[in-house]
């Protein structure tokens, strides 16, 4: 994963009436913390960060936030935006390190068509994003999950979940994601039908 590389420029002035003139030119307020060290307030290019965000890394995109000669990495997090206009209001930078790892949210994508859903199943789907802990270059933009060998009854649990190596998901391994549920109805038609042909055989035979 190459970094995403984002300017920053540290703010002095805080409050609503600041934060409002700085969004007006384009701008987002922001801080950095983590590792230890002390906050830092800065601000960032709305237009910049909203590409880095709608990339393919998405918002687990490696970031190298240049804070006035200075490199910080960084995830973004606490991504606040106008309820809506989705105009960025204000992020969180958390510093990482590229040999410890970090948690993550990851969304989960349903690859393929189930089988079972043409024989009357519903695929149902319990988990749509995971939490992962990986080292922030090994984070990945999603997990697909191909679907296309799922049978009525069928399930997919997080055990079974593809992930690279190096990625851990911090969910119990029998956790359900997805499934092809049997309707209430045609199990009960799929019983009559077995019981009618065990009759039939039973007159068959006096």
């Amino acid at each position: 994963m190459t970094d995403a590389t984002l300017l920053a420029t540290n703010r002095t002035s805080r409050g609503s009436g600041p934060a409002g003139r700085m969004r007006n030119v384009g701008d987002v307020p922001a801080v950095i913390y983590g590792l230890g060290a002390d906050t830092v307030t800065i601000s960032v290019s709305a237009r910049e960060l909203d590409r880095i965000l709608h990339s393919d890394t998405g918002v687990n995109s490696l970031i190298s936030l240049s804070v006035e000669g200075e490199e910080v990495l960084a995830l973004a997090r606490q991504i606040q935006r106008h309820a809506t206009r989705g105009i960025l209001q204000h992020v969180d930078f958390i510093r990482v390190r590229r040999d410890t790892a970090v948690s993550a949210e990851v969304p989960l994508h349903l690859v393929g068509e189930a089988p079972g859903t043409k024989q009357g199943g519903k695929l149902e789907q319990q988990l749509f994003t995971v939490t992962v802990s990986a080292k922030p270059d090994k984070i990945p933009s999603s997990i697909d999950i191909d679907i296309s060998g799922l049978e009525l009854g069928d399930q997919i649990h997080v055990a079974d979940i593809p992930v690279s190596e190096g990625v851990v998901i911090a969910l119990p391994g029998d956790a359900l994601v997805v499934q092809v549920a049997v309707p209430r109805g045609l199990t009960d038609s799929e019983g009559a039908e077995g019981a009618e042909g065990a009759e039939g055989a039973e007159s068959a035979e006096a």
